[in-house]
């Protein structure tokens, strides 16, 4: 309890009287589920005569059950609603001005808002453990199970607070709506290995060329995205008004994400069974997998306008040009990790049937869109400081250019009309790629770039003349003449 911020939740949290509340909650909750399921018990057994061991199997299961909701959801939602708390209470400037490294506020903001979940929790794990291994489970499979708890919540914890961050008063808390999606998506996956524990086996699963049980392999994506998460917190709390990711950062991120990916996909490369019957999953499948990837971490990366102008504040007048600014935007940045992308699936087309020609077609095409997409961002982005609400506009022609080409070909009653949505063009490269990657799209999508494009330089031209025109008006240079 070294940590300040931990004792100062520890004081509202376990105070007297409140503690013996929670205990009774705890302590309610566990005598419900061993009561109803002994009285449960006593009637199969009279009636179909269950053996003992299948009782403390049920009971395991409601117990991780119970972990489900106490690490998964409670705890995450805690620390999401930090940072909102402490501006209600007009103390979130006291608690950045603290004098504790950024890894010392991270751990006090996590382990001191969950105190009594992380002890029940802690109960829990007893309870646990105790009727999985009266259930006749190993230990290598309890293990599993630990790991893959801690490292779920872990994760749903980092983000919780990476979310959280940027507070403003208008702003509602985002991570409850991911809450309610990972109850809804994560809840049945959750079951179904839950059964699989029941019949006391795990599935493997390849990755690259190693079998490993898929609760190891899923705890150490979570861990390496939780890794990211606590990167990108530390680097909140020391450079506030930089963005998530450095663009180093974000490269070294989508490499090896991407790295990540491969292994999943590499035994179906392998396999001539495989690539017999349904290579466009598989190569579909990773492709849209590095496509979601790069789609966001330019969003994670991004610079502002009052960057770009620290920028090209930083840098001498001889050099400052448009060229140099445009090296360093979020355009390169945006083009780097599509080409990253682009190398690792063109790497990936020589295990199978489709040809790199026309994977290099379906690339260029996507890259159209891809374009489009990040020249509006970029729009949004240097034009905010004139046209404060623009985001909104971005936003909607965003939706628009999604879903338009859909209506008009439900309209119109012409499929191929899907083809011009980044979307849709994806969809409809699955289904006919055999027949041909369609480039009709790409067309449309350079005229759609020319007006964003044209905006975009003129206002890296006024960033330059204007940095240009106040050192040329500096009271060195006036000397100096």
């Amino acid at each position: 309890m070294a940590n300040p911020l931990i004792r100062r939740y520890q004081y509202p949290l376990l105070r007297p009287p409140q503690v013996w509340i929670y205990g009774i909650i705890y302590l309610s909750a566990v005598a419900l589920i061993l009561i109803v399921n002994l009285m449960f018990f006593a009637k199969e057994t009279i009636l179909v005569n269950e053996e003992p061991w299948k009782l403390f199997r049920n009971l395991h299961i409601q117990f991780a059950i119970f972990q489900f909701i106490l690490l998964w959801i409670l705890a995450p939602y805690n620390v999401s609603t930090v940072i909102s708390g402490e501006m209600l209470q007009k103390s979130y400037d006291f608690t950045r001005l603290l004098p504790l490294s950024a890894r010392q506020k991270i751990a006090g903001i996590v382990m001191g808002r969950n105190l009594v979940i992380f002890f029940m929790a802690a109960v829990n794990f007893l309870f646990f453990l105790a009727f999985g291994l009266a259930g006749q489970l190993s230990l290598p499979i309890l293990a599993e199970w630990v790991l893959f708890l801690l490292s779920i919540s872990l994760l749903f914890c980092l983000l919780a607070l990476l979310m959280s961050m940027h507070p403003t008063k208008k702003r509602g808390n985002f991570f409850v709506p991911m809450l309610a999606l990972i109850f809804c998506f994560g809840f049945p996956y959750f079951l179904i290995v839950l059964h699989e524990s029941f019949e006391g086996k795990t599935a493997n699963v390849l990755f690259y060329c190693w079998q490993i049980p898929s609760l190891l392999l899923i705890s150490g994506f979570a861990l390496y995205f939780a890794g990211w998460a606590f990167l990108g917190g530390l680097r909140w709390f020391t450079k506030e008004y930089d963005p998530l990711f450095s663009p180093l950062g974000a490269i070294v991120f989508l490499v090896l994400y991407l790295v990540l990916v491969l292994g999943l996909f590499y035994p179906y490369f392998l396999s001539q069974r495989s690539m017999e019957s349904y290579p466009e999953r598989i190569f579909f499948g990773f492709w849209m997998f590095g496509l979601i990837a790069v789609g966001l971490l330019p969003v994670g990366a991004r610079k502002t306008y009052e960057k770009y102008l620290e920028m090209s504040r930083l840098c001498s007048p001889s050099k400052l040009s448009v060229c140099w600014l445009l090296r360093r935007s979020n355009l390169m940045l945006a083009a780097v990790l599509y080409l990253l992308w682009v190398c690792f699936c063109s790497y990936a087309c020589w295990f199978g049937p489709i040809p790199i020609s026309l994977f290099l077609v379906f690339a260029a095409v996507m890259g159209t869109f891809f374009c489009v997409l990040i020249l509006l961002f970029e729009t949004s982005i240097t034009l905010s400081p004139v046209y404060p609400k623009l985001g909104y506009l971005t936003g909607f022609l965003f939706i628009l250019y999604l879903f338009l080409p859909y209506i008009l070909a439900a309209l119109f009653e012409i499929d191929f009309l899907t083809a011009f949505s980044p979307l849709g063009y994806f969809n409809y490269a699955y289904e006919h790629y055999q027949e041909g990657m369609p480039v009709s799209p790409a067309i449309l999508n350079i005229f759609f770039c020319l007006m964003p494009g044209r905006l975009v330089l003129l206002r890296y031209s006024q960033i330059v003349a204007m940095r240009k025109g106040l050192s040329s008006d500096s009271p060195l240079t006036v000397a100096a003449s």
